[in-house]
């Protein structure tokens, strides 16, 4: 609760943070649409900032200008605006906007997503992600404990028939489960019950630093009043990663006990890591950073995909088929199926056309529940 007496210095603060818009303005910058005093566009971006994105586009053209409150933001909208963004000018252009809600010193400091330079220390993580998770070689390795992953989900489903089962917390579990055998060889999350979590609460601990991150947060739409906290987000956020990194460092001080030798096989992700001398801090930082980047998209992803094909049962159908037809008597979706299941391919791209799971700002999520 904001007092009465708070008030007035709340306005001073957006009066500011107005004139600073105004004053930053610049000739050379974008079309875009007129901003409204304080507000800026957000009322005219409105629930689906993505829609109205591609709407605006026509009339402005490739790159559009907004103002989310104080905070200048650039859309390319089109696929040659894109590329020059992402690939001509990505040393330019690659910095990240930090969200308050992360700046978390503990945190920040190490963190490879939310790096704020691309220094040597930054270029050495990124190498050693890319060599040891992302190359395709790395990527066929891993490709049993997908599918045993997957695998498991759906056993799961099948064994709750005739009961109802929560889509979005199958999906977290089997991402969260991919990635920790990745990293540390083992489950992280019990699938149905969570009083058997080898991490007892970090499914909820980690969910909530998600939806902190997501939220809407007037740190981010008028940084002047980022040092307040006034939400208590930040705050909040750094409570729950303190308690994810707690965590991590009883898994990383269970596997330093095991004194193995620099030349045992590096088995997971974490001995990559303690065999190239990485402090505690960082390796954290790391693991949350690989965490955060995979399970929450992919789960929106999951749920807005089922979500629209139980509103579309011709579409459920037609995918329905192409399975049969395609996986046969196999009666087991492999990952080498994937390329020949064009029209399941087709529904994922318009679920993220329609759906995008990271947008200028929070979006909401949808209650999505099958039937076995």
């Amino acid at each position: 609760m904001i007092s009465i007496g708070f008030l007035p210095l709340l306005f001073l603060f957006f009066v500011i943070a107005f004139l600073r818009l105004t004053s930053k303005r610049h000739k050379n910058l974008p079309p875009g649409p007129q901003p409204w005093p304080i507000l800026g566009n957000l009322l005219q971006l409105g629930n689906n900032p993505h829609v109205t994105s591609t709407h605006l586009a026509r009339i402005y053209g490739p790159l559009i200008s907004f103002w989310l409150g104080a905070k200048l933001l650039i859309v390319a909208s089109s696929p040659s605006a894109a590329a020059d963004v992402l690939k001509t000018q990505d040393r330019l252009l690659s910095a990240r906007d930090i969200p308050h809600t992360y700046r978390i010193k503990d945190y920040i400091s190490f963190s490879l997503g939310f790096a704020s330079q691309c220094n040597e220390r930054w270029k050495a993580l990124r190498t050693i992600c890319k060599n040891e998770l992302f190359t395709t070689r790395m990527l066929d390795v891993q490709t049993h404990l997908r599918e045993k992953k997957v695998s498991e989900v759906i056993g799961f489903i099948f064994s709750k028939e005739g009961e109802e089962v929560k889509i979005g917390e199958m999906a977290f579990a089997a991402v969260f489960n991919t990635i920790g055998n990745v990293i540390f060889s083992r489950d992280v999350l019990q699938l149905g019950d969570d009083s058997k979590n080898v991490a007892s609460g970090l499914k909820h601990e980690f969910s909530r630093i998600l939806q902190l991150g997501l939220a809407p947060n007037l740190a981010y739409f008028y940084p002047v009043l980022s040092s307040l906290d006034i939400q208590g987000q930040n705050q909040e956020a750094t409570v729950f990663n303190k308690m994810i990194f707690d965590i991590w460092d009883e898994f990383i001080q269970e596997r330093r006990a095991a004194d193995y030798d620099d030349g045992d096989v590096k088995s997971d992700f974490l001995d990559v890591l303690l065999c190239a001398g990485y402090e505690d801090l960082q390796i954290k930082a790391l693991i949350s950073d690989m965490f955060i980047a995979g399970t929450d998209t992919t789960t929106t992803l999951i749920e807005w995909t089922m979500s629209e094909l139980a509103r579309n049962p011709k579409a459920m159908r037609r995918i329905h088929d192409e399975l049969q037809m395609v996986v046969g008597a196999e009666n087991v979706v492999k990952e080498s199926h994937l390329n020949h299941l064009i029209y399941l391919h087709a529904c994922i791209k318009e679920s993220l056309r329609l759906h995008p799971p990271v947008r200028f700002y929070s979006h909401g999520k949808p209650s999505t529940h099958a039937m076995s």
